[in-house]
């Protein structure tokens, strides 16, 4: 598969195609870093997490839609560089995510107020 590029300034790279079959899969960073994920990759309407219930839908469309998005929302170098940082972005959505789920049951059981769930 080629990818026609246009060489647009300081070494970066327009990629002038569609995003390719293999990168289209869910993006955890988008979708557990939604709104720092949005700034990043200039995907605006993605600060609407912030707004209560709103946030959850946002963040499934940013995790579906979020390689869509970021190639075409920023200019890559190439396809190597785009699947690094979006590796990044999901692994540090995920340890985030599992850090504040095992404090959150650290804190749920040292407290005791697991036990009033249903009192």
């Amino acid at each position: 598969m080629e990818i026609n590029q246009e060489i647009i300034n300081d070494n970066h790279i327009k990629l002038e195609q569609e995003l390719p079959a293999d990168l289209k899969h869910f993006n955890w960073g988008a979708f557990f870093l939604n709104w720092l994920w949005a700034i990043y990759h200039k995907t605006w309407w993605g600060l609407l997490a912030f707004i209560p219930y709103v946030g959850i839908v946002v963040a499934i469309i940013l995790g579906f839609k979020g390689n869509e998005l970021a190639w075409k929302n920023k200019k890559w170098e190439s396809v190597e560089e785009f699947k690094r940082v979006q590796k990044q972005w999901s692994t540090w959505g995920i340890v985030t995510f599992s850090i504040g789920l095992i404090l959150g049951i650290i804190f749920s059981l040292t407290t005791g107020s697991f036990l009033m769930i249903g009192l």
